[in-house]
């Protein structure tokens, strides 16, 4: 679309595993960015869909991620109380502290927005 989200980042939004794994497996690249730098992983942590998360993370996706306010897939799980995406993303960073372009980091988004069990 114009915001160039792929079928990819639409699947992980809502959380279609089904979907998800067909476009992986017919080669969409699970590292696409749209036009604010925002990938399906994002799109899953945003949206709560763990299975959908753990699913692109078996096919690699970067955890590491940064959108246009370099926020990772961690800060935006922190900040939609996705506390399940949260924990599948923390074992596979070297370090949770990464601060955005504000300067806050994961845990400044979830207790901001309320989520005090991470």
């Amino acid at each position: 679309d114009q915001e160039r989200r792929t079928p990819l980042h639409a699947a992980a939004y809502i959380g279609d595993v089904a979907i998800l794994e067909l476009l992986i497996l017919s080669g969409a690249n699970v590292n696409a960015k749209d036009t604010v730098w925002l990938t399906p992983l994002h799109r899953a942590a945003a949206s709560r869909h763990e299975k959908a998360l753990n699913l692109l993370l078996k096919h690699s996706a970067d955890v590491n991620a940064r959108d246009k306010h370099w926020q990772t897939p961690l800060h935006v799980a922190a900040a939609n109380r996705a506390t399940k995406c949260v924990e599948a993303l923390v074992p596979l960073l070297s370090t949770v502290n990464v601060a955005d372009r504000t300067g806050r980091t994961a845990l400044h988004h979830a207790v901001h927005s309320g989520h005090l069990e991470v």
